[in-house]
């Protein structure tokens, strides 16, 4: 799929600790968070859910996650 720029994934942290993944296109878009064996990646908001979705990562190994279209993501990445 071809990216027309309106996704955006932003870190924050020394590890980094948290993750904010931005998606304004039309269409979903596949994001790649950090591979980290220090890290265990946490969903804590999806905006286009009332609840959490249950398939979000929490290991820390490679984790791809899917950002629905016009939405946005949030991830806490804790120390293992």
């Amino acid at each position: 799929m071809e990216h027309d720029g309106r996704a955006i994934g932003v870190f924050f942290g020394d590890r980094p600790l948290f993750a904010v993944l931005f998606n304004a296109a039309d269409h979903d878009v596949e994001f790649a968070l950090p591979e980290s064996d220090v890290v265990q990646w946490h969903l804590l908001l999806d905006t286009a859910f009332e609840e959490p979705k249950t398939d979000a990562p929490a290991d820390g190994s490679a984790v791809t996650f899917n950002v629905t279209a016009r939405s946005i993501a949030v991830f806490n990445g804790l120390p293992v």
